[in-house]
């Protein structure tokens, strides 16, 4: 792919991320929550109000800029984000060396204030994304697309965990009080009440 054919790629996919983003603005109200929080562990990014998740999206993380830098680096290059943000970016990179688009293939690159948006238009496009978001820190800012998004509920399979702890023959579980003769002799047949989204209901462990 020629430069100025991938310029013109490139504008294509920033107008059609522009709809997507649109899109989600008035079906999501993204703009509209008071916050916003990532779990890079998780792969999430969560719209609250009041502590509450609102809107769950389930992200890659494309790439982050540096404001004192003045850089761009690609997620897939970045040595503190996991698989879980980057995997599908392979795809992107992928394309890029296959077209000889040294863009999307060099890990990091002179940014200016239109670079990170078009790259991540790029990836949206290439990943067949729903939208994306621009986190802002403090000398930084993380931009990211989201692989799916909904409104929040307790049944999501996004929705952030509160209080969980893994057991190795249990797998994950939620964090709960027991009484000391159970510990004492968990063998013994009891009950636990489980919160579920449509209510309470007991059920026996033995």
């Amino acid at each position: 792919m020629e430069p100025e054919q991938f310029s013109e790629f490139q504008h294509k996919a920033v107008h059609e991320l522009m709809d997507l983003n649109e899109m989600c603005k008035k079906e999501f109200r993204i703009s509209s929550w008071p916050k916003w929080e990532y779990d890079l562990d998780r792969g999430t990014l969560a719209f609250t109000q009041d502590g509450v998740p609102k809107v769950l999206a389930s992200i890659q993380v494309v790439g982050t800029t540096s404001t004192s830098g003045g850089t761009w680096l690609w997620g897939w290059a970045s040595d503190s984000l996991t698989p879980k943000v980057t995997t599908q970016l392979a795809e992107v990179r992928a394309f890029g060396e296959a077209e000889n688009i040294s863009e999307l293939t060099n890990a990091e690159l002179p940014d200016d204030e239109y670079l990170g948006w078009g790259m991540t238009a790029v990836a949206a496009k290439l990943l067949g994304a729903k939208g994306a978001y621009r986190c802002p820190g403090k000398n930084s800012f993380v931009y990211v697309v989201y692989s799916s998004v909904g409104f929040a509920d307790d049944s999501s399979p996004l929705a952030p965990s509160r209080n969980e702890v893994e057991c190795s023959d249990h797998t994950k579980g939620f964090a709960t009080y027991i009484c000391e003769h159970l510990l004492a002799n968990p063998i013994q047949e009891w009950f636990r009440a489980e919160w579920l989204a449509t209510g309470a209901q007991a059920t026996t462990n033995a």
